[in-house]
């Protein structure tokens, strides 16, 4: 039996193949960035649960969150929460079945970071009355 000239390459396309973009990224963060919402809405309920059970409770959770690490860990946080947001909305949008040529894929790619960081930083002049 002859060998074929292309039995060397793969049956299915795999990810050596493929060339990275912001789509395929922002799609990649848009799933870890739903793990780490829900991790999120843990520790919302931790500092509820810490609030309404005792004040040396919460007094010790506000001690973390208010350090130099618990407070980039909560910048870093909202960061997340305002990326899926912004391509949550981008996916909302797909979903009507717009949006899918090339200029505004990248456009709107590039729309949802610069909507994080800017909600971001927003949300963390106000926290710190910088503003």
């Amino acid at each position: 039996m002859a060998s074929s000239p292309h039995a060397s390459r793969p049956l299915s396309p795999h990810l050596s193949i493929y060339r990275f973009h912001l789509s395929m990224v922002l799609s990649i963060t848009h799933r870890i960035a739903s793990m780490v919402v829900s991790g999120l809405v843990a520790l919302v309920i931790v500092w509820l649960w810490a609030a309404a059970y005792s004040e040396p409770c919460f007094a010790a959770l506000h001690d973390i969150t208010s350090s130099t690490i618990g407070q980039g860990a909560l910048v870093l946080a909202s960061f997340v929460f305002f990326l899926k947001l912004g391509t949550g909305m981008r996916h909302l949008v797909w979903d009507t079945g717009a949006g899918f040529r090339l200029p505004w894929v990248g456009g709107s790619g590039r729309a949802a970071i610069a909507f994080a960081i800017l909600a971001t930083a927003l949300t963390w002049a106000i926290v710190w009355e910088v503003i």
